[in-house]
């Protein structure tokens, strides 16, 4: 694994529901090609327990890639965009998606997450 910025371990809170985020993001590159553009992320892996208790839940996705919300750009990439998965029991594994915060300081992180189509809140901070 590498030290992308985004590894570590995340105190993370998400329509305050709090728990532990831990991640790591892959070393190898994957490319994406949607000519002209061609899109590179990392895939990240790792667990969410919550601060209730319980097993740690699997977490997927990536780091980096094509961002959609990158306006004015022929081919919209963002490195400090994360969006991944959190496995609930019982349910469809839940989207998440943010950005790493760019400006000096502790490491924090902020995005959507949607639970049964309706968008909620989170950020996370090392």
């Amino acid at each position: 694994m590498t030290d992308y910025p985004f590894s570590g371990t995340w105190h993370m809170v998400h329509d305050n529901w709090v728990g532990v985020l831990v991640i790591a993001v892959s070393e190898k590159t994957i490319t994406q090609s949607q000519p002209p553009c061609v899109y590179t992320s990392h895939r990240m892996t790792g667990t969410y327990t919550p601060s209730g208790g319980g097993p740690p839940l699997v977490v997927s996705g990536h780091v980096a890639g094509k961002d959609p919300y990158q306006r004015g750009h022929t081919c919209p990439q963002s490195d400090h965009r994360i969006v991944f998965t959190i496995a609930f029991p019982g349910a469809p594994p839940q989207p998440f998606q943010g950005y790493f915060f760019t400006q000096a300081g502790p490491p924090q992180m902020a995005g959507l997450t949607w639970w049964q189509g309706i968008p909620f809140g989170w950020f996370a901070t090392q």
